[in-house]
């Protein structure tokens, strides 16, 4: 006698475990999709703008962010000012300093306003200018800039070419917020530059009587001196008197 029973057990027993081989698969498949979806999910959380919150931080603590800081090189042009005895001139050095300093301010989120940018007379009649007119176009710079400090840079010389060392003049009237901004910037720069530190003093000097907001004239050094003559011209010297700069200005905003 035939038995056609037992050849359909098998085909439903190989169906059944095919289904469950199927589910098996479906929910192989489907576990990854929501590990993926999850780590999509998560990637926004980790990139978290860290770097533009530490930016906030910084100028924050800086307290420069907005800031509007007026810087004026010394001399410029036909006037070359004081000339050390290799030959380097002031107008050179208060130039380099002046860009260094721009560049770091502004990389700590200040505006800066610079009275010359190049080797050039400040004043609209040029060579023609005389002193007084020459000045008052650098005060009228800044004053129109509504700029919070005035920082004037220069560079010392002395018949005596021993004399050395770093002076911060304020007009002897203009209160003491001018007195003060002099006071840090001469400190700060003295402890970058390492140049003896002849004091903060009251002068009368045209661009700090005539300008409108806290001023200060600043000697680095002096350039008739062959030590700090050399520092002045070195990039290093550049670099380390525009950073003592403005580790003072930190100071009076700080």
């Amino acid at each position: 006698m035939n038995k056609p029973t037992t050849v359909e057990k098998p085909d439903k027993e190989k169906d059944i475990a095919k289904d469950k081989e199927k589910e098996k698969e479906k929910k192989k498949v489907k576990k990854p999709k929501k590990e993926k979806e999850k780590d999509k999910d998560k990637k926004p959380r980790e990139v978290k703008r860290p770097s533009d919150d530490d930016e906030r931080d910084l100028f924050n603590i800086t307290g420069l962010k907005g800031k509007t800081v007026a810087i004026d090189p010394g001399h410029g042009g036909n006037d070359a000012g004081a000339i050390g005895p290799s030959g380097v001139t002031e107008k050179s050095v208060t130039l380099r300093v002046a860009l260094e300093l721009a560049d770091m301010l502004e990389a700590e989120g200040a505006k800066v306003i610079m009275t010359r940018r190049t080797d050039k007379t400040v004043s609209s009649k040029g060579a023609a200018a005389s002193a007084v007119e020459e000045l008052q176009a650098r005060c009228d710079i800044a004053n129109k800039s509504g700029a919070d400090i005035f920082i004037s840079i220069h560079a010392d010389s002395f018949t005596n070419s021993s004399a050395k060392g770093t002076t911060g003049y304020y007009y002897e009237s203009g209160g003491q917020k001018s007195q003060r901004l002099a006071d840090y910037v001469r400190r700060a720069l003295c402890e970058q530059i390492r140049t003896p530190s002849r004091g903060t003093q009251p002068c009368n000097f045209y661009v700090v009587k005539h300008t409108d907001m806290p001023a200060t004239l600043i000697e680095l050094a002096f350039i008739s001196n062959k030590e700090e003559e050399k520092l002045m011209s070195s990039r290093e010297g550049v670099v380390k008197m525009a950073q003592g700069i403005l580790d003072g200005i930190e100071d009076y905003f700080g």
